[in-house]
């Protein structure tokens, strides 16, 4: 019986390392890198969000502080946007209690529609919102975003204290979080 689990694990363990090479070269053959530096240099202001989810939940500033956020600027169209939720789904599932994530579509409210199919298939477990015309215009509370996916990790304290661009793997977003934990 212990040799059964043992090979059950083992194999859990290679198909997780597989899928990962797999996400890396992926990422790598879309023109992206992984992310490799998680450096934590707090923004000097703390971005002042609020916004209303597809299912009516407000997500704002307010109801994130003294725990850390996930914002990710999304666009139901791209690839790498979907790698970004798979990932932050599954940071999510192992840090539940203590983490907040959101995203939200960088696309123009009529696209609502596309967002709640987007969020139905990716079947996801946390907020997904239509992005205001302030971050449309590059205007809202996240400055100029210059592509998607864009993820941006908060402190507890609210400040910024990571953003990535592009594809990233969970294990850089939990870096990240942890970095997160210590802006005291």
């Amino acid at each position: 019986m212990q040799e059964r689990g043992r090979t059950s694990r083992v194999v859990t363990l290679a198909g997780r390392a597989a899928r990962a090479g797999s996400l890396a070269l992926l990422l790598q053959s879309c023109g992206q890198e992984p992310a490799q530096d998680v450096t934590t240099k707090p923004v000097a202001e703390t971005p002042v969000y609020d916004y209303v989810a597809l299912d009516g939940q407000h997500v704002s500033s307010l109801t994130n502080r003294g725990k850390v956020a996930i914002v990710t600027i999304i666009a139901t169209y791209d690839l790498a946007s979907q790698i970004v939720i798979r990932e932050l789904s599954e940071v999510r599932a192992r840090q539940r209690r203590s983490l907040s994530v959101l995203a939200v579509v960088l696309e123009a409210p009529k696209n609502a529609p596309l967002a709640e199919a987007f969020a139905a298939t990716m079947e996801l477990k946390f907020p997904i919102a239509m992005a205001d015309m302030a971050t449309l215009e590059d205007r809202g509370p996240f400055g100029r975003v210059d592509g998607v996916p864009t993820t941006i990790v908060l402190s507890p304290k609210g400040r910024e204290v990571w953003r990535h661009e592009g594809a990233v793997l969970a294990a850089d977003i939990e870096k990240a979080i942890a970095a997160a934990r210590r802006d005291v």
